[in-house]
């Protein structure tokens, strides 16, 4: 019973440590394991299913993601009854993530959406966060600034209520309150000073841990090829 868990934990401090190598034989064991208990079972099939997901992003292999969720839908569909609302929140945000990156942006909003909507969902403020984040960066990749102002604001809101507030999510806030009031896109210089700013707060381990939530350095340095 309690096997799995251990796992799960293991595989998640490799991710912490940015430790891939040991992770695809783990996930062999997770997806190696079952039980005939139908909350344990629908545990284990999370544990194994979210983390190769995980894997998947970790790897930059964000297509893999979308097309693992397509293969095990049914299976999650099936699940979805013994899962907790945090665990469904992981799954759609890191789905939502996969297709942002891959350019499937109304893919990625409806699932934003779903997460967005249902408070019940959220059990970590960063996800929380960056699922609004999200929002603003799918409308800003779809050239819709009009709409920036509305998501900056449910955003805003949001980071009031944190326990815990990063520079980081002060410094995206800040950029892209420029683009909604000048309704222009950001120049190279705009994305260069960003990113310094951006590595500059890397060095502080409780702002270098949102990378593990959405690569906002990565998505910053794209800009800049």
């Amino acid at each position: 019973e309690y096997y799995p868990v251990a796992v799960h934990n293991l595989i998640n401090a490799c991710f912490l440590a940015r430790n891939l190598e040991p992770v695809s034989h783990l996930l062999d064991e997770l997806e190696g394991y079952s039980s005939d208990h139908k909350v344990l079972h629908a545990r284990n099939f999370y544990y194994a299913f979210h983390n190769r997901m995980a894997y998947n992003k970790y790897s930059g292999n964000y297509q893999k993601t979308v097309e693992l969720h397509g293969l095990n839908v049914d299976e999650l569909t099936s699940h979805e009854q013994y899962l907790n609302a945090p665990a469904l929140f992981h799954i759609h945000f890191t789905l939502a993530e996969a297709y942002f990156w891959i350019g499937e942006y109304k893919e990625a909003s409806d699932q934003l959406k779903i997460i967005v909507e249902d408070h019940d969902m959220i059990d970590n403020e960063d996800l929380g966060s960056f699922a609004r984040f999200l929002m603003i960066l799918i409308h800003f990749e779809k050239g819709d600034f009009e709409y920036l102002g509305h998501l900056i604001g449910v955003c805003e809101r949001y980071l009031k209520k944190k326990s815990i507030k990063h520079q980081t999510e002060k410094e995206l806030l800040t950029f892209f309150r420029k683009v909604h009031r000048t309704g222009k896109q950001p120049t190279g210089q705009d994305w260069r000073t960003l990113n310094l700013r951006l590595e500059h707060l890397s060095s502080n381990i409780y702002e270098n841990n949102l990378g593990h939530t959405f690569d906002v350095i990565g998505y910053v340095s794209h800009k800049l090829e």
